[in-house]
């Protein structure tokens, strides 16, 4: 809950973020120490056994992800990259973009039916356009910190369309978390992550050392991300959008990501705004709703006047990861622009018609 209200669950799922840093890391573990003997390079140049030495710690990371779909998109990307570094080639980043769109789609074509797809390489896609037209430039460090910030607000902006059909939510201090806690994961986190399991299996008591130091920034990293969780605005929810709603929630997120000088760029706030603050119509006075949920063998039913809402029976929990109430009746009181019940009502105590009672009333 603390990583969705903060727009940070990204760092802490198995994504291209992690497999890059692995590989990236074994590439400048092997290019500095091979560089060091003049044997090996007269054998085979440095930049090529770094380049293999990633490749192969590429596959098995993304192997022991389980191969998800952010994790297939990175590990194609990488092996353009490495493969063109061993060839000598140089490849555009459009060509590696499209490239591991075609290799995830040929490995498994259902995967386009995914959320996980969309906003994986939507993301990838924003990066690029975000950053094309500012290589080769020197800026100040203020001006990079500024970069910095105008990038994650650029993510935000270009994800905001696909998050809020998907998820009918998201999260408004996402461009801050991000700023601090990406820098923080991808540079202290996780190498200490990677030195610390590696010098466990050479050394366990130094191993355990350096896990006890990696507590400090784990410290540091969860107590923000929770402060900043619990600011009343840090997620909106949204009803169900109407087709011309997602249309122009689109549109207005594209034109918002157009170069500076593109003309009327600042109107498209005047059509963002509107839509992420809309509020599902109240009901007339005296008007009664009933709305039967489909939670699997159990029951939930929502009544709702012009005031009050009431939900009889919360649906099932199957295990501590998968319940009706998460799945099912809080994302659609949500939809409905319900934020919280006037009362609650369990008929009796079976599992599947109380078994999600207490995700209901957290």
């Amino acid at each position: 809950q603390i990583f969705l209200r903060t727009g940070t669950n990204h760092l802490i799922a198995i994504s291209g973020l992690h497999i890059s840093l692995m590989s990236g890391f074994v590439w400048l573990l092997i290019n500095f120490f091979w560089r060091k003997y003049t044997r090996l390079n007269l054998f085979y140049p440095a930049m090529k056994a770094a380049s293999i030495g990633a490749l192969f710690a590429a596959c098995i990371y993304a192997a022991l992800a389980g191969f998800s779909i952010p994790t297939q998109r990175a590990l194609v990307m990488l092996i353009v990259i490495f493969i063109a570094l061993i060839l000598k080639r140089n490849v555009l980043p459009s060509s590696i973009f499209l490239w591991a769109l075609l290799a995830v789609i040929i490995i498994d074509p259902l995967a386009s039916l995914s959320a996980g797809f969309w906003l994986s390489f939507s993301a990838v896609a924003i990066i690029y356009w975000q950053v094309s037209a500012r290589l080769g430039h020197k800026k100040s460090y203020a001006q990079r910190i500024y970069g910095l910030f105008g990038l994650q607000m650029g993510i935000f902006i270009g994800l905001l369309a696909p998050i809020i059909v998907q998820f009918k939510q998201f999260s408004l201090v996402s461009p801050l978390a991000n700023l601090w806690a990406v820098p923080l994961m991808s540079l202290i986190i996780l190498p200490m992550t990677f030195i610390s399991s590696a010098v466990l299996l050479i050394y366990e008591p130094l191993g355990l050392w350096c896990f006890e130091l990696l507590q400090w920034p784990i410290d540091i990293f969860f107590g923000l991300l929770e402060y900043m969780s619990q600011w009343s605005w840090s997620q909106i929810f949204l009803p169900q959008l109407s087709f011309v709603a997602i249309a122009l929630l689109l549109f207005s997120s594209l034109w918002l990501l157009m170069p500076k000088g593109w003309p009327g760029r600042s109107l498209a706030l005047f059509i963002l705004i509107p839509i992420v603050l809309i509020r599902p119509t109240p009901l007339a006075k005296g008007d009664v709703e009933l709305h039967l949920l489909d939670v699997g063998q159990g029951l939930s039913i929502l009544l709702r006047t012009q005031n009050h809402s009431l939900l009889y029976d919360t649906g099932d929990k199957y295990n501590e990861s998968f319940n009706m109430g998460d799945r099912v009746v809080i994302p659609y009181l949500h939809a409905q622009g319900i934020e919280s019940l006037d009362t609650l009502i369990i008929s009796h105590s079976d599992r599947d018609h109380a078994g999600s009672f207490a995700e209901i009333i957290s």
